[in-house]
């Protein structure tokens, strides 16, 4: 089991600059969110801001949703008892969690 937390470590160790894979929720989960800290939230923030940043999420939505880091805390509880995203790489996970849990239709 902790070879399997030590790769998936060092899978987030790769910058998302180079074209590596992406930790799945379940592995990016299992190596940062064992207690709900920075290395566990921040991550998803910056997923959350990457994700406003590049247009997949509306400015509108983005703005009627509630602070990141509370929400970046939710995602991480949801992911605990949800498992459907577990193979999905993070990034997406985050913002299809984000969507799940705070639909754009709602925030404005």
């Amino acid at each position: 089991m902790k070879s399997w937390i030590a790769g998936a470590a060092l899978l987030l160790a790769i910058p998302a600059a180079n074209a590596g894979p992406q930790p799945t929720a379940r592995q990016f989960m299992d190596a940062h969110c064992k207690s709900l800290t920075d290395a566990c939230t921040g991550p998803i923030i910056q997923a959350l801001n990457d994700a406003a940043k590049a247009g997949k999420i509306s400015a509108k939505c983005d703005a009627g949703r509630p602070p990141k880091p509370p929400m970046a805390l939710d995602i991480a509880l949801w992911w605990v008892g949800h498992h459907d995203y577990d193979n999905k790489p993070m990034p997406e996970a985050a913002i299809e969690t984000a969507e799940k849990l705070w639909p754009c239709s709602r925030a404005g």
